[in-house]
């Protein structure tokens, strides 16, 4: 009998690509797919058996009941099934299992999932509980909040002995040589100015000789002592700088408190892009920022503290080409108001990297 009186059909699918192709024998037809996968068969397009979850490619034999329906399913990387899943389509609001394949759902519904689940899928079971679309934030600083939270911790809010007795720990934990800047992070700049009559005092007394910063609990300001402030010029200032304000007291005198752009011309100091530098900010971004943004749900991001004279955008290259990024990410430069703009657009402009049809796969 003829194979066209037989038929064959063969649903199509984009990531398994299947097709039939003709062999010698004219009741043997062969079917192909890539990228690995499942070939089912129905009769009726209700029920659907595997007939081959090895390998392609698979003969049938039209002349021994081989006519019918065939599809090929793709073997899930991930699975997640019993769950509650928040769809944010109102065709579908709501979904019980969806099955993920190189970052991409390859389906999303109430029925099993099971058809997606090969040797190799991670089959996670949540137990009813309830799955949502990630989290975008739209407004953070990756890099930075990773190193952040690697560096020395002083309190948020505190008295003045607490505060030297953290400045000691701090200075106690990076030991170096007289050019080595101290880091730390955590204070609250308006309650230290609250509690403190001057700041640059006490940390000039516990750090006297080598620069020293800690940054505040916000991004938006600094707390430095005599040598640091000098590093960068700001002992010498008669006024603001452009972005910037370094505090001073009733008499004018330095506090050693200083804010918004005047605190990253003092961390760009102190964090050059050195290969130790950038190996700090590597390994704090991957092993700190990135579990955080997980535990929070925040699956892509928009980086508005794009560091350059630090070589941020290194950091970014680096844990994309190691495949170890986590977000899908949309980042920006810093503009500095002290710099020549036209200068810092060229130099942005050749650091630029911007290929929207690149795609990293999430999968960690």
């Amino acid at each position: 009998m003829s194979r066209f009186l037989l038929p064959i059909v063969l649903f199509s699918t984009a990531l398994a690509d299947p097709a039939i192709e003709l062999t010698a024998n004219p009741d043997i037809l062969r079917v192909t797919w890539t990228n690995g996968g499942k070939l089912q068969k129905s009769s009726s397009l209700r029920l659907w058996t595997t007939i081959n979850a090895a390998n392609s490619p698979h003969e049938i034999d039209i002349s021994k009941g081989g006519h019918g329906f065939y599809r090929v399913i793709p073997v899930a990387d991930t699975v997640i099934q019993n769950a509650k899943i928040h769809t944010v389509d109102d065709a579908l609001p709501m979904a019980t299992a969806l099955a993920i394949k190189d970052g991409e759902i390859i389906y999303i519904g109430n029925e099993s999932a099971a058809p997606y689940i090969g040797a190799g899928t991670d089959v996670i079971e949540v137990g009813g509980r309830l799955v949502i679309p990630g989290f975008q934030d739209a407004h953070l600083h990756a890099i930075e909040a990773g190193i952040t939270e690697s560096l020395s911790v002083l309190p948020q809010f505190g008295s003045e002995a607490e505060y030297r007795a953290a400045l000691q720990q701090t200075l106690n934990e990076q030991p170096g040589s007289a050019t080595d800047w101290v880091v730390g992070a955590g204070v609250n700049m308006a309650a230290l100015l609250e509690s403190v009559s001057s700041p640059l005092a006490v940390i000039d007394e516990v750090i006297s000789t080598r620069p020293a910063v800690i940054l505040d609990d916000l991004g938006h300001g600094a707390w430095a002592n005599s040598l640091a402030l000098a590093t960068v010029g700001f002992d010498q200032l008669a006024q603001n700088p452009p972005g910037g304000i370094i505090d001073v007291d009733d008499e004018g005198e330095l506090t050693g408190v200083v804010f918004e752009s005047a605190s990253q011309n003092l961390v760009d100091a102190s964090q050059p892009p050195t290969e130790e530098n950038l190996d700090f900010a590597y390994q704090s971004f991957i092993n700190a920022a990135l579990p955080n943004f997980a535990r929070n749900g925040i699956t892509t991001v928009s980086d508005a503290g794009g560091y350059w004279p630090r070589g941020h955008q290194d950091v970014w290259a680096r844990a994309e080409s190691e495949n170890m990024l986590t977000v899908r990410a949309n980042n920006a430069f810093y503009v500095y108001p002290e710099k020549n703009v036209d200068q810092q657009i060229a130099d942005i402009i050749a650091l630029r990297k911007n290929d929207p049809n690149h795609r990293h796969p999430i999968g960690k």
